[in-house]
């Protein structure tokens, strides 16, 4: 796993979305309809309210065209059976099941606080990583 996926939490999400913007190509990864740089593009895939650590970490943020972004965030219902988004959907449930067992640990850690990961962190991050690789126009390899 590539060490960019899992960057500092202290980044600023400008910076995140930067990275993100020069390491992947600029597509939706739903739709696969060209994006433009902007906030509405960036979309994170468990929510960074919720789930603070993960606000600025790229395997939580997708790129999507604005309307994409709104009826995820929004209108959940709209695209949940869709087939285009059940990989979403997986990531999402993958995410929170590694937050629910860091939050067993110490809630307070970050994901770099658990790195080296091991053990059934590591496979979930792995398993979601691997299905992001397959969803995503990349410049770089991950």
């Amino acid at each position: 796993m590539n060490d960019t996926l899992l960057t500092d939490g202290h980044d600023t999400q400008k910076l995140v979305m930067t990275q993100i913007w020069d390491d992947r190509l600029h597509f939706s990864q739903v739709s696969e309809l060209p994006v433009s740089f902007a906030p509405t593009t960036f979309a994170h895939i468990v929510p960074k309210g919720k789930y603070q650590r993960w606000k600025t970490i790229p395997m939580n943020i997708i790129l999507l065209t604005p309307e994409e972004h709104h009826d995820y965030d929004f209108l959940t219902h709209k695209v949940i059976n869709d087939s285009k988004w059940v990989w979403v959907f997986e990531v999402a449930s993958l995410i929170k099941r590694v937050d629910t067992l860091i939050n067993r640990i110490n809630p307070s850690l970050t994901l770099k606080d658990c790195a080296p990961f091991d053990g059934q962190i590591k496979e979930l991050i792995n398993e979601a990583v691997a299905i992001l690789v397959k969803h995503t126009k990349k410049r770089k390899k991950w």
